[in-house]
């Protein structure tokens, strides 16, 4: 038998549909929450063709319907998800069918996101999390002496200065400490 691309796709008429659902989990109310825990489940969306990544930006499920992926979170219904997983409806448990909804893009707008003040980067969230770091103690060679957020014990606090800038698009000095 001859090898090659004519012989290796099978023609659309001859494949069986199978269809995709995307389930969303380790939820929270404000991207800035410390997660003590697993967070919120989440709804799962489906039956869809396909399912769809540009760039880390957004899910496309399918031909009209769109997640947005803002810093590493997915936004739907005022909840931002840390986790997704794409499947068939087999590969999950049947207890989990009861939270297979109606996807509605009025609820996947990141407008609400913006409108509520929970922004990803807001230099109020900026603040809440640099007077919470303010109560990790230091050593004297400048570095936390336990976990926070997502530096582990041991971390520099000029490192975690350069995060804030970053990640806020602000000035330690200015910004945070008013210098």
């Amino acid at each position: 038998m001859k090898w090659g691309l004519n012989n290796m796709i099978t023609p659309v008429t001859k494949r069986k549909s199978v269809q995709v659902y995307i389930i969303l989990f380790h939820g929270r109310n404000d991207a800035i929450e410390q997660m003590d825990d697993w967070g919120q489940q989440g709804p799962i969306f489906g039956p869809f063709d396909y399912v769809h990544t540009t760039y880390g930006s957004e899910i496309k499920l399918g031909k009209d319907n769109i997640l947005a992926v803002v810093d590493d979170l997915v936004y739907y219904d005022g909840i931002l998800y840390g986790d997704w997983s794409i499947c068939t409806l087999g590969m999950f448990d049947t207890t989990e069918h009861s939270r297979i909804q109606a996807f509605d893009q009025n609820k996947a707008n990141l407008a609400s996101l913006v409108s509520e003040s929970v922004g990803v980067r807001s230099l109020e969230n900026a603040k809440k999390l640099w007077e919470e770091f303010g109560n990790i103690p230091i050593t004297n060679e400048e570095k936390i002496t336990q976990t926070w957020n997502q530096f582990p014990k041991g971390t520099h606090r000029e490192n975690i200065w350069h995060w804030f800038e970053e990640t806020f698009n602000l000035l330690v000095t200015k910004d945070l400490m008013g210098f």
